[in-house]
């Protein structure tokens, strides 16, 4: 119920600017500019919410335990990576005063209640969304990662595994950096300096790359004989699925919408290289959200056949 009620702000706004409504966009904003495009993309990010809504009925109900993991698991990866930098950084941006200290080039695109009164609703959507999902897979699956990091069982693929989570985190390195920059207030690939705001995202993003590689570093087995070994596998199991979530479902995103607003000049302004090369760090953004994702797939599996024999004969 907290799920669905949370939805309807932002759905409320988004239908409301699907037939024609400008509220809470300022005159001058460019997303007057692109009023068709903008009616398509409500339309997808309005089927996106439904489908919370859905998720969140079917992760609440027994009969969700029914449904094919690949249908719960995949759209909810989607939604933790939507919502994880949102959820994470918008409070940020609210305890240190960046979004009122640099509200303005926000207030150009959207009037600044309808960034509290979405985010906030995301929020809540998140935190309904996040607590029906962990109650859902610890009832499901619980019992594949049960215990602590050493008591995970040794996989034959651990050689090709760890190699996996290396190329990942060596690819981690080029968005990793380029977001610290962007943080500390570099204009790399920009075409002005980044306001406060987009200073806190950016570290934001910049920590769930480095929790999706240690996350996933610790589950392939790194580091099993230290204080990591001691550690719930249910704690580098989450980082390493909110982190990859993010890094990839929000690379994919901002592809998504670069290419859609600015495919054709390459910049808001007409000049030229911010697109691609923007769309170059976040290409390689879901590159390794990929090679996180099938790896941990992969690690399930191997957990799964390597327990059930011990699960048969409990029984």
């Amino acid at each position: 119920m907290l799920t669905c009620l949370a939805c309807i702000p932002y759905l409320t706004l988004k239908i409301l600017w699907i037939f024609g409504s400008h509220i809470g966009i300022p005159d001058g904003s460019e997303l007057l500019d692109h009023e068709g495009l903008m009616r398509v993309a409500n339309g997808l990010t309005v089927l996106m919410d439904a489908t919370a809504v859905t998720l969140a009925f079917a992760l609440a109900r027994s009969w969700g335990r029914r449904i094919p993991a690949w249908l719960i698991v995949g759209p909810m990866w989607i939604a933790t990576g939507l919502l994880a930098p949102i959820v994470a950084a918008w409070p940020l941006d609210l305890l240190t005063g960046a979004a009122s200290d640099s509200g303005s080039s926000a207030a150009d695109f959207l009037q600044p209640w309808v960034f509290n009164v979405v985010y906030g609703g995301f929020g809540l959507q998140a935190a309904g969304l996040m607590t029906l999902l962990v109650l859902h897979v610890q009832q499901r699956w619980g019992r594949l990662w049960r215990g602590r990091v050493r008591d995970l069982p040794v996989l034959a693929t651990v050689p090709a595994t760890r190699m996996s989570v290396a190329g990942a985190a060596v690819l981690a390195m080029y968005p990793l950096i380029v977001h610290l920059g962007w943080a500390c207030g570099a204009n790399w690939f920009l075409t002005e300096d980044t306001d406060g705001v987009s200073a806190v995202v950016h570290a934001v993003n910049a920590g769930l790359v480095v929790l999706a590689i240690a996350g996933a570093a610790a589950l392939a087995g790194a580091g099993r004989r230290t204080w990591v070994g001691r550690l719930d596998t249910r704690i580098p199991l989450a980082a390493a699925w909110v982190g990859s979530s993010a890094v990839g479902a929000w690379g994919l995103w901002l592809i998504l919408s670069a290419t859609a607003f600015h495919g054709d000049t390459g910049n808001p302004d007409g000049t030229e290289g911010f697109s691609a090369q923007l769309v170059g760090v976040c290409g390689v953004s879901v590159v390794v959200g990929a090679i996180l994702v099938v790896t941990g797939a992969h690690l399930l599996t191997g957990w799964r056949a390597a327990r059930t024999p011990d699960l048969s004969s409990a029984t």
